[in-house]
């Protein structure tokens, strides 16, 4: 089973690399991926500081008591 699913995994990555080299919108995946992942940068960024937050709140409430 495992063999099959790093097979397909395979495959599917040299198709994708294949249509990447084959269009000519290279450009503008390059632009879609960068900007897809400076979006979940500041995603996973706003998350780490609410918990962050979050932390402190706790830390805060337990020396109170």
């Amino acid at each position: 089973m495992r063999i099959k699913n790093s097979f397909v995994l395979g495959l599917l990555t040299g198709i994708g690399l294949g249509y990447y080299l084959a269009t000519d919108e290279k450009e503008e995946m390059m632009e879609s991926v960068k900007e897809t992942a400076k979006k979940m940068k500041d995603t996973v960024s706003a998350g780490m500081e609410k918990g962050k937050k979050f932390v402190e709140d706790i830390r805060g409430h337990q020396q109170e008591g």
